[in-house]
């Protein structure tokens, strides 16, 4: 009944939330989160003010290549971007034959009209005097603060060497459309699709570095290298430039460019074409260690059996065992399920006799284990993609790494789990909870990515890296304990990885019920004022990986509005 009234409840969350965001932001959204969030004219004219009083201003060299075979207007409207900068120290080094006309009453303009040997930005190059050199390609404009925005983070963080931005679309009327907003610099991501797209800004050191992978334009492998030599990479959350829809479909090779990373990255990995523009890289294991399954369990035989026997019967990796944490059952028929699970040789009972605290539990289980990788699993998951426990592990064992998680889905199909996000939903939320793969704004739910947290329900980690940060976190006994350990593993400088091609089905809280009553309700809120007083920085400078102008308030990555 309660599981039956809870689905009722999101229907009609669901429902109202979509009814009260149309009656008050009208059928266009975006429209409406531009006028609320970029600057008018007003901010724009303060902005030139600020810049004029700017001290030890750093100037840009924008790099452009043009020829002949473009079309007139749509050069014509990038100059003008240009041009109209509210931020005044830049130069424009350019090759160009045939549009004079166009490039007229710019004054720091440097024009190539021949290059030896066909390389176009090596010469632009040798002709920029800017600390920073901007790219990008014909088919865009700039928004009039871009340059401003670029400014004031470079001049605040001398260390920074590779920047990009968010960005959108303009449809052949001019209209604004399918924002892209990025999150912070996600290796993982990059490797699945060139998200960063054709817009980046370097120190020109690693611009010199990375120019002999530049081609006639921006490509995937000329910013994977760049990004391999940068010090310290910066997103920027703003639309900093527009892209014309005639070019959005437009891809290099990326398989080429991707086994050319690996291999100087030491990573071995097959590499295979996903869908236009998107790929999958497919990881070898030179050892296949021994992972210790810890499933902590009160009754629910039937739920047990069927998460042991999932993997059992369909997990092609085979090098596991199970630690079943036995907690509390009264039931006859979960320990006839015990006498039976104990004939099964990859299989060990133990027994936890304190109160139910998951922290503790899994602390006390590691404890046990024979592997050097652990996955926290809990009973109510079901196995359903066979390769799942393999493709974790190869991200798991990976040295930068801390915690993997995978995808996991609602019994209807819906998606339970495509990673956690801090500072949504009040603590934190299940990204794209509620949704389905084939929903608009549902890429993420295609593509490996780096994220700040994964749910304890399914997560894999090394064993030593577990333990180098003390394990899970006692103080939560019931929430958050995954997320804690999560950001403890981002505080050692590791990164936490979640994978679409890892998937269980999760029948989420059948086990313990929902924190929404009495004591449990109190226990949330006692254990969601620690996690948010312990990670205070982090709520206040935000999710990295969760771009700010995305909503607070749900799980569905719309708009803030």
């Amino acid at each position: 009944m309660i599981v039956f009234i809870r689905g009722l409840f999101r229907v009609l969350r669901f429902l109202y939330r979509k009814i009260s965001y149309f009656f008050y932001y009208g059928s266009e959204p975006y429209t409406k989160w531009t006028e609320l969030n970029e600057p008018d004219d007003n901010v724009l004219i303060q902005q030139r003010e600020i810049v004029q009083l700017m001290v030890e201003k750093p100037f840009f060299s924008i790099l452009l290549n043009l020829n002949n075979l473009m079309d007139r207007q749509q050069v014509t409207e990038l100059i003008k971007s240009i041009i109209k900068q509210t931020y005044d120290e830049w130069e424009l080094c350019v090759f160009c034959t045939g549009y004079e006309d166009v490039l007229g009453g710019i004054e720091r303009l440097k024009v190539l009209t021949n290059v030896r040997h066909g390389d176009v930005y090596k010469e632009l190059f040798l002709v920029a005097n800017g600390r920073y050199i901007i790219v990008f390609d014909e088919n865009m404009v700039l928004a009039p603060f871009a340059l401003y925005e670029l400014a004031i983070v470079v001049k605040k963080d001398s260390v920074v060497d590779f920047l990009y931005s968010d960005s959108d679309f303009l449809d052949s009327c001019g209209k604004r459309l399918n924002p892209h907003f990025k999150p912070c610099w996600s290796v993982d991501m990059l490797r699945s699709y060139n998200y960063i797209s054709n817009f980046v800004v370097m120190e020109r050191g690693v611009f010199e570095k990375s120019i002999s992978f530049l081609g006639s334009k921006i490509n995937y492998g000329f910013i994977l290298y760049a990004t391999e030599n940068a010090r310290k990479i910066i997103r920027i959350p703003k639309i900093l430039y527009h892209l014309k829809t005639a070019d959005m479909c437009s891809y290099d090779d990326g398989v080429i460019y991707l086994k050319e990373h690996l291999r100087r990255v030491a990573l071995d990995g097959e590499v295979s074409h996903v869908s236009a523009g998107k790929y999958r890289i497919s990881y070898k294991l030179n050892v296949l260690p021994l992972i210790s399954i810890i499933i902590p369990n009160r009754d629910n035989g039937q739920m047990l059996k069927r998460c042991v026997e999932s993997i059992l019967q369909g997990s092609t990796y085979k090098n596991i065992e199970f630690l079943i944490i036995e907690n509390g059952s009264r039931l006859d028929d979960t320990f006839r399920l015990y006498d039976k699970l104990r004939k099964i040789s990859v299989v060990r009972l133990l027994e936890y006799k304190g109160k139910f605290n998951f922290s503790d539990i899994n602390n006390y289980a590691v404890g046990y284990a024979n592997g050097d990788v652990i996955l926290f699993l809990n009973n109510d998951t079901q196995l359903i993609e066979s390769g799942s426990l393999g493709e974790m592990l190869t991200y798991a064992v990976r040295e930068d790494v801390g915690a993997v998680g995978c995808k996991l889905y609602y019994p209807d199909g819906t998606v339970q789990h495509g990673g956690i996000a801090v500072g949504i939903c009040s603590v934190a939320g299940h990204l794209y909870k509620g949704m389905r793969e084939g929903d608009k704004g549902a890429l993420g739910l295609k593509v490996v990515c780096n994220v700040s947290a994964v749910t304890g329900a399914c997560l894999m980690v090394r064993r030593k890296v577990f333990l180098s940060v003390g394990g899970f976190d006692s103080r939560l006994a019931l929430s958050y304990n995954d997320v804690d350990i999560c950001l403890k593993f981002i505080g050692n400088e590791l990164i936490n990885v979640w994978t679409p091609y890892g998937q269980f089905i999760h029948y989420e809280s059948k086990s313990r019920g929902y924190d929404l009553w009495g004591a449990k309700r109190q226990r949330l809120i006692k254990e969601s004022q620690y996690f948010k007083s312990k990670w205070k920085v982090f709520f206040e400078e935000g999710d990295p990986f969760y771009n700010p102008n995305l909503t607070k308030d749900r799980e569905d990555l719309s708009l803030n509005l």
